[in-house]
C-alpha cells in the first residue's frame, strides 16, 4: 500500500471484467485495527487503484498479511474485527450474507445465461487449525494429519455452491496452493486431509469447468492435477 503501483492503467487498458484480489491485498501484520483501517484506507486512496476501483467491479479474499499476522490461523485474536475491515475495503454491502455470519467466504456469478462464471472466494484463514514447523532443513512446514482448513460451516456452504452450480466455469480462488505439494511453505499440502476433501468434492459435485485461482507466493506458476472422476485435468493457477 505504499510502494508505487504502475499496474492499474495497462491492467485497465486490457478492459477487464473483473477484479479478483487472492490476499495479502495490504501488508497489515498487525493486531491494533485503528492501524489496519489506515493502511486499507491507504491502499484504496492511491490514485491509480482509486479510478480502476470506480470503474471495475471489485471482489476478494484476504490472506495472512491482511489477516493481521504472517502465516495465521483461527487462533487471532482480531480476526472479526479484521474481517469487517477487508469486507469494507472492498465495499461489500451491509445486506450481504457474509456480512452476517463468521468468516470471508463468498461466492458471485458473473456473465450470461450460458456463458457464465462462478466465483467461489476461499477464507483459509479464519478456521485454519495450526501448522506444524518441520524439523527439515529448508522447509518451513511438515503436514498436519488431522488439521483442516476451512471449518465444517465453510465446507458445507462450498459443497452446496459447487452441487448447483449451472456455471459453465467455477473458480475456486484460495489464498494458497492448491495443487502443488513440492516447496516448504503455506499450501493446501500440508493439511493432506482438506486437501484430499476439497478434490474429492471437486470430482462428486461434478461441476463444470473447475479452476483454482491461488495467490499467497511471490511468484507465477500453473500447476496440472488429473483427479479421479473428473473428466478434465483440474489446473491451479
Amino acid at each position: 500500500q505504499d510502494e508505487p503501483q504502475r499496474m492499474w492503467k495497462p491492467i485497465l487498458a486490457n478492459e477487464p471484467d473483473l477484479w479478483l484480489w487472492l490476499g495479502d491485498n495490504i501488508y497489515g501484520d498487525t493486531d491494533d485495527m485503528q492501524a489496519m483501517k489506515v493502511m486499507y484506507a491507504e491502499q484504496k486512496a492511491n490514485p491509480g487503484y482509486e479510478d480502476f476501483f470506480q470503474k471495475v467491479p471489485v471482489i476478494g479474499t484476504w490472506d495472512d498479511h491482511d489477516y493481521g499476522i504472517n502465516d495465521g490461523g483461527k487462533g487471532f485474536s482480531a480476526k472479526a474485527e479484521s474481517r469487517d475491515l477487508m469486507l469494507d475495503f472492498l465495499d461489500v454491502p451491509a445486506e450481504r450474507e457474509i456480512r452476517r455470519r463468521e468468516g470471508a467466504y463468498d461466492t458471485y456469478t458473473i456473465g450470461p445465461q450460458g456463458q457464465q462464471v462462478k466465483i467461489m472466494l476461499l477464507d483459509t484463514r479464519y478456521f485454519r487449525d495450526d501448522l506444524q514447523e518441520s524439523v527439515t532443513e529448508g522447509v518451513r512446514y511438515q503436514p498436519n494429519p488431522e488439521g483442516d482448513i476451512l471449518g465444517e460451516a465453510q465446507w458445507n456452504w462450498l459443497e452446496e455452491e459447487l452441487l448447483n452450480s449451472e456455471a459453465q466455469v467455477n473458480i475456486i480462488a484460495s489464498s494458497i496452493q492448491v495443487i502443488p505439494e513440492q516447496h516448504g511453505y503455506e499450501k493446501w499440502a500440508n493439511f493432506p486431509n482438506s486437501r484430499e476433501r476439497l478434490l474429492q468434492l471437486v470430482a462428486d459435485s461434478g461441476a463444470d469447468g473447475v479452476v483454482f485461482l491461488s495467490g499467497d507466493r511471490h511468484m507465477g506458476e500453473i500447476s496440472r492435477l488429473n483427479i479421479a472422476g473428473v473428466p478434465y485435468p483440474v489446473y491451479d493457477i
